[in-house]
């Protein structure tokens, strides 16, 4: 499904730590020349609520504009990542708390999009004034599935969700 193919498992990595895996390659391939940052967050998106993945806290975060980032999510945990190992255990603490559910269909079905994010900043070595500074954002996805109640056997809450899930990807159809 999606998520195996975003995710994968430890021993058979899916897209999104290959991707981090290439982005730690790429940093240590510069070390000499180049000073990086990274850091990540990863949240969900909950029937239409976005949700922290990375506390255990029960605050919402806010989307809002910023003149100089754009689109940004305040009160979200933004850790550092040194490693595929550090990116692992994020993906570890976030995966205990993302929405699943049994489905006719799937008994560990995603009732939720997650979005694992990594912000990349690099500076040339010896730039005192950053005028090399480069600020980089990469949003890495996982979708829910479409969902179609006769074929998933949803009631209730489950139903709701999948209304949901519908409405959103419909959303970013249209985007």
């Amino acid at each position: 499904g999606k998520t195996w193919t975003m995710q994968g498992s430890h021993d058979r990595p899916g897209l999104i730590p290959r991707i981090c895996a290439s982005i730690f390659t790429h940093v240590k391939d510069k070390i000499n020349t180049v000073e990086f940052s990274i850091c990540a967050s990863y949240v969900e998106i909950y029937n239409e609520n976005v949700r922290d993945l990375l506390t255990q806290e029960n605050h919402s975060p806010s989307i809002q504009e910023d003149p100089l980032h754009g689109i940004v999510l305040k009160n979200v945990v933004t850790s550092v990542v040194r490693s595929q190992v550090d990116v692992q255990d994020l993906f570890d603490r976030g995966q205990q708390q993302r929405m699943v559910g049994a489905t006719d269909m799937n008994a560990q079905s995603s009732r939720s999009h997650a979005v694992f994010t990594l912000y990349v900043e690099s500076v040339d070595v010896g730039d005192t004034e950053e005028l090399t500074k480069k600020i980089s954002k990469f949003h890495l996805i996982d979708l829910a599935g479409s969902e179609r109640a006769d074929r998933t056997g949803a009631t209730g809450a489950r139903l709701k969700e999948g209304a949901m899930i519908n409405q959103s990807l419909s959303a970013l159809g249209n985007v």
